[in-house]
């Protein structure tokens, strides 16, 4: 009974031993791949972010995309006569491309005529590409000019960029994507 007893007690401690050495093996491994995965995580961390700031700059240049539209509403502009400053002329003009309404304002369009401002207006709500409208405008309020031989009057008129204000409108949308990306890494 006691050599029974004396060879169970050594195949438990065998097979303890085989075990304990499986166990020390699998969790140095372990310890192992955790480290690897860890090296992995932080290079995955630094690609999203290169990602997502890259975006960022991508729609920094979305969004300066004012000389383009400068330049089609100066195109506008010259389409109301063969000398478009003998019968507008703009005193300021301001870019506004991070308020609700994006777009570029006129102000101080001295002008002929009450009818040129107007009919600018009207020019820039009818310009389209592929079918899809790029400009709401509007004509602010008309004022004679006293005394003046060239001007009959002035008036403000703002144009809305549309295609700036749909990009607007989708940016918390793009935001959102850029922060699910680090969420899915840190599951």
């Amino acid at each position: 009974a006691r050599l029974a007893v004396l060879g169970a007690a050594v195949v438990l401690l065998a097979l303890g031993g085989v075990l304990g050495k499986q166990y020390h093996a699998l969790t140095t491994q372990r310890g192992e791949l955790r480290n690897k995965n860890k090296k992995l995580l932080a290079a995955l961390e630094k690609k999203v972010a290169v990602q997502n700031r890259t975006e960022e700059v991508q729609e920094w240049a979305e969004e300066a995309i004012w000389p383009d539209e400068l330049l089609n509403v100066v195109q506008q502009m010259q389409t109301l006569g063969s000398h478009p400053t003998e019968q507008l002329m703009v005193q300021e003009l301001t870019l506004d491309t991070v308020s609700r309404t994006p777009g570029l304002t006129l102000r101080n369009v001295y002008a002929t005529e009450w009818q040129v401002p107007t009919d600018l207006v009207k020019k820039l709500n009818a310009v389209e590409v592929e079918g899809v409208r790029l400009y709401d405008a509007a004509q602010g309020v008309w004022n004679d000019v006293r005394g003046g031989a060239r001007f009959k009057g002035k008036a403000d008129v703002r144009v809305q960029l549309r295609q700036l204000l749909a990009f607007h409108d989708d940016a918390p949308k793009r935001a959102k994507i850029r922060k699910e990306r680090f969420k899915e890494l840190s599951r």
